[in-house]
């Protein structure tokens, strides 16, 4: 019975050591090492997790905020285009207005309100028509006087023009040298005269023109008041391609127009 009690009091000792021999033998660093991969293993998952979400959370910050600088950035694209064709349009008022001077306020602005394409050719619609004065086979020009079409066909209060290109366009026109070119007897400008005519939708060109006449690219191409609703002295463009033709007996000429017709928002109507 003493000894029973001497053993309760004294085993947590005997225990105590017994560890602390094992842990001597290196008995417990096995589970050491494997409660510190354990507890490693769980702090990268931890760090893992903490980085995909942090990733996730700018990512979609980023896109949201893409998202309001693109519609920021699409409606000052739409702001400033509204401005630039308010602009625009009183540029081309200005421009016009000097240009009737000089043809004594026979121009009548119309705006291009739609285009029409058939199997081979193009229209243009202007919201002008009878009432206002038009007719067919009146110039059409723009703010800088270059001719870019002529009234093909006139309702009340609408009309088209055929631009130059197109298949059904033709203007009786003269041929000025760029560069000083006199006739000797008379002294006066040699100009050579033609046709000019819309090919495919594509060009204009001038054909059937004789091959004593000398011509030059850059050669400036005008109206030649031969017309009767046309007046002399509308640009129409510049020699930019001179060929031979077939039978050496002419050359056929192509024009080249400054004017691109489908940016076109408002014109002016000769009326001549």
């Amino acid at each position: 019975m003493f000894m029973l009690k001497i053993f309760r009091k004294i085993w947590p000792i005997f225990l105590i050591v017994f560890f602390i021999i094992l842990a001597r033998l290196g008995f417990f660093n096995f589970f050491k090492e494997s409660l510190e991969h354990g507890l490693n293993s769980l702090s990268k998952l931890y760090f893992s997790f903490s980085e995909v979400f942090e990733i996730f959370h700018s990512k979609k910050e980023l896109i949201l905020e893409n998202q309001r600088l693109r519609e920021e950035v699409l409606k000052n694209i739409a702001e400033l285009a509204r401005l630039r064709v308010l602009e625009e349009e009183n540029e081309i008022l200005r421009e016009q207005l000097n240009f009737s001077k000089s043809l004594s306020n026979q121009i009548r602005q119309a705006q291009i309100i739609g285009k029409r394409v058939d199997a081979d050719s193009v229209f243009y619609l202007l919201d002008r028509g009878e009432i206002d004065g038009l007719k067919i086979g009146l110039a059409v020009v723009q703010e800088n006087g270059y001719l870019v079409g002529k009234i093909f066909k006139v309702e009340r209060n609408y009309s088209l023009f055929l631009p130059l290109t197109s298949n059904y366009f033709s203007a009786a026109i003269d041929i000025i040298p760029h560069r000083s070119s006199q006739d000797k007897k008379t002294g006066r400008t040699i100009m050579t005269s033609g046709l000019a005519q819309g090919k495919y939708g594509l060009l204009t060109e001038v054909d059937l023109v004789s091959l004593d006449q000398k011509i030059e690219i850059n050669d400036f191409v005008i109206t030649s008041g031969l017309e009767e609703r046309v007046p002399r002295g509308i640009v129409l463009g510049r020699v930019n391609k001179i060929e031979s033709g077939t039978n050496k007996l002419f050359q056929r000429l192509f024009l080249d127009s400054p004017i691109k017709t489908d940016e076109l928002r408002i014109v002016g109507v000769i009326l001549h």
